[in-house]
């Protein structure tokens, strides 16, 4: 027998019975909900923007998660992070994020933790995770404010030429213009075929307060010479100057004298033993810029790139025999020999020596 199915009213009726309003009201609630948010959000975006907000960020004191934050972002290793951190709480520092990005501040801030660190008996190892962070801060202050432009360059500050030889003249700026700046050029260097030719792109550097250093590259506009002899460059400003921060230490220009040794690998070296034998024969040298990684010595020997010797530091208080290798040897105007040198053996001690050197801190 069929049964049948029987339905209480048609499709359309069906249809014309959905709940239209409700169904309206929800999608009103929902575009309110995201119209709601999204005025939200543009209204704490504005206000993490004003200078309320970028004030108070500046005034508060650092927090552990901005130490964490910083860390990762510049990719510092765990134990200058944790040096970092114990900075800032030694401290009280205001937002480390916005002190990175203040030379003069920075400087002060390490130099203050660093009077309180010292009388903790600071282990070597953890003095020269100091100093490596403190280079690598000052990195950081670099990749994110550079010189503008050659027209912020002081008067009294060096600017070196690099001729086509490779070689380097240390250049003073006297004056600075709008259009131009002006730098003294030693006499021999004016009256000869290495003087640069006028209209000509040349190579400049320039090292800041900071330590770190730009390069540039800038046409010669004239040349005078005063009355009183002086022989004077004229150099076209420029906007374009690149940070050489390839260097994993400061270098700072000191003039001291030196000795430095020959020294070739012991074949016969047991566990104990030392790797080197030195030569006994001492050779004289006139240092012109050193780091905690390495130092140019300027010498009347040509010694082959790649060389391995003996640097003789007792004139700036390292008493060991610094072993480094000879990664450029450079010929000077003067007929002698800058040598490039990289250190490769330095105990962690002597390497602090150095680092408190060159940032002028008291061991």
């Amino acid at each position: 027998m069929d049964i049948l199915f029987l339905t209480s009213g048609s499709p359309l009726s069906a249809r014309s019975s959905f709940p239209v309003f409700p169904f309206l009201l929800l999608i009103f609630s929902i575009a309110l909900i995201i119209i709601m948010i999204w005025f939200t959000h543009k209204k704490i975006e504005l206000y993490h923007k004003s200078e309320k907000y970028i004030e108070k960020e500046k005034n508060r004191i650092t927090s552990r998660k901005d130490v964490a934050n910083i860390a990762k972002y510049y990719h510092i290793p765990k134990e200058q992070e944790a040096i970092l951190w114990e900075i800032c709480s030694l401290t009280a520092c205001k937002n480390i994020a916005f002190t990175l990005k203040d030379s003069a501040e920075c400087q002060l801030l390490f130099r203050q933790a660093y009077e309180l660190m010292k009388g903790t008996n600071i282990s070597d190892q953890k003095l020269n995770n100091f100093f490596n962070l403190l280079y690598k801060v000052e990195t950081i202050g670099a990749q994110g404010k550079g010189i503008l432009s050659t027209k912020f360059l002081k008067i009294g500050s060096i600017v070196f030429y690099h001729n086509y030889k490779n070689e380097q003249f240390p250049l003073y700026i006297t004056w600075n213009t709008n259009d131009f700046f002006m730098v003294e050029i030693p006499e021999f260097l004016y009256n000869t075929d290495r003087r640069p030719k006028i209209l000509e792109k040349q190579r400049f550097s320039i090292k800041t307060d900071s330590g770190i250093s730009f390069n540039f590259i800038s046409r010669i506009i004239r040349y005078e010479q005063t009355p009183q002899k002086q022989c004077l460059m004229a150099i076209a400003h420029t906007d374009k100057l690149e940070s050489t921060i390839q260097r994993h230490y400061r270098r700072e220009y000191y003039s001291e004298k030196v000795g430095f040794s020959a020294v070739k690998f012991n074949p016969n070296n047991k566990k104990n033993d030392d790797l080197f034998i030195y030569s006994p024969k001492r050779y004289e040298g006139q240092l012109n810029n050193i780091s905690a990684g390495g130092c140019c010595i300027e010498a009347a020997l040509p010694i082959k790139e790649n060389q391995h010797i003996c640097v003789h530091l007792e004139n700036i208080g390292i008493t060991e025999k610094v072993i480094g290798v000879i990664k450029r040897t450079r010929k000077l105007p003067n007929q002698g020999f800058a040598l490039h040198i990289q250190f490769v053996k330095i105990s962690l001690e002597s390497k602090n020596k150095l680092y408190a050197l060159v940032y002028k801190y008291e061991l």
